[in-house]
C-alpha cells in the first residue's frame, strides 16, 4: 500500500485534507488512486475481521460485552450482530427458469423496439496500474 495512505491512517479523520488538496486534475487522479487502493484493502480485510468476529460471537466469547438489549458495547460504540438474509437458489426450479428466460426475451424485445426507457448509470472511474512494456 502507498506509504502516504499508511501515514494518513494514523489520524482518526484520515482523509480530511483531501478536500483541500484536490485542486488540480493531477491531484484528483492521485487522490482517486489512493482512495481506491485503500478501499480495496478495507474490503478485503473487512471480510476476514467479520468472519473472525462471528466465530467469537458464536462461541460466546463476547457475552461479557452485552448490554440489556443484547448488543455489544465496546469503547463507547454499540455493535449489533445482524444475521444474514435468507437467499434462495431457483436454478433447479424449471418453472422459474423458464419464466426468467421469457422475461429476458421480453426485455430484449422492449429494448430493440424502443419501448424500454433508457437511463444512464452513475459515472465512475476504474483505476488500474499501467503495465510496463
Amino acid at each position: 500500500m502507498d506509504p502516504a495512505i499508511i501515514a494518513k491512517q494514523q489520524d482518526d479523520w484520515w482523509f480530511q485534507e483531501y478536500e483541500e488538496s484536490v485542486e488540480t486534475p493531477e491531484d484528483c487522479l492521485k487522490a482517486l488512486k489512493e482512495l481506491k487502493q485503500l478501499n480495496n484493502f478495507i474490503q478485503e480485510n473487512l471480510k476476514t475481521v467479520q468472519a473472525k468476529l462471528n466465530s467469537h460471537y458464536q462461541a460466546g466469547e463476547l457475552d461479557h460485552l452485552k448490554n440489556e438489549k443484547g448488543s455489544l458495547v465496546f469503547q463507547n460504540h454499540t455493535f449489533t450482530f445482524v444475521a444474514g438474509r435468507k437467499l434462495y437458489d431457483f436454478s433447479e426450479c424449471s418453472d422459474i427458469t423458464e419464466k426468467e428466460a421469457e422475461l429476458k426475451e421480453l426485455k430484449n424485445t422492449a429494448r430493440s423496439i424502443g419501448t424500454a426507457q433508457e437511463k444512464d448509470g452513475a459515472p465512475s472511474w476504474r483505476v488500474v496500474a499501467a503495465k510496463d512494456n
